[in-house]
This record gives structure tokens, C-alpha cells and sequence, in this order.
């Protein structure tokens, strides 16, 4: 199995894929992503890309 959720679907919503797959895409691309959160409040998370 490629990708492997960490929690269960009564703790989180979601297949578990998309910072799985975004990770790949900027690794593929020497790009990165930065992120930065809150408990309760959420989290910000940047891509980035080179042009």
C-alpha cells in the first residue's frame, strides 16, 4: 500500500491522500511545503513550486 491513513474515518473525514500526494508532487519537483497550525483554530499550509 502506498499511502496509509493514520487515523480513523470516526476521527478525521477523508481518504487520508491529499497532503500524501501534494508531498510527492512538490518532492518530484524540488519544491516544498511549509505548514503551520493550531489545535482548534486550523492550519495554513503553503505549497510551494518552482517556476
Amino acid at each position: 500500500m502506498l499511502f496509509q491513513k493514520l487515523h480513523s474515518r470516526d476521527e478525521y473525514e477523508g481518504a487520508g491522500l491529499g497532503l500524501a500526494l501534494c508531498k510527492k508532487i512538490t518532492d518530484n519537483h524540488s519544491g516544498y511545503i511549509e505548514a503551520e497550525g493550531e489545535e482548534g483554530q486550523g492550519a495554513l499550509i503553503r505549497i510551494f513550486l518552482p517556476i
